[in-house]
């Protein structure tokens, strides 16, 4: 069974994330489509995922999305570096 014939069938988010992203990597399309919608996704570990994929797919239109979702981790950052003093 491919990994395009299984995608939809797949018993829950997290494994469907992991054959849409791995197939965005290599090309597809469709794949890819579904890795910009998972980097709006509610679920945290779908976006973390999505973002890291993105780059692997070399998909340069995602540029703003991931630059939305550095904002709030860049602060975080900041605000625990300057809770630490």
């Amino acid at each position: 069974m491919s990994a395009r014939s299984y995608g939809p069938n797949a018993p829950d988010a997290w494994t469907k994330c992991f054959l849409e992203h791995a197939l965005a990597g290599l090309g597809d399309k469709k794949a890819q489509d579904a890795l910009r919608r998972n980097l709006k996704s509610d679920d945290a570990r779908l976006r973390t995922y999505a973002a890291t994929w993105a780059g692997d797919a070399r998909m340069l239109d995602v540029k703003d999305q991931l630059l939305k979702q550095l904002d709030a981790r860049i602060r975080a950052a900041q605000t625990l570096l300057f809770l630490s003093r």
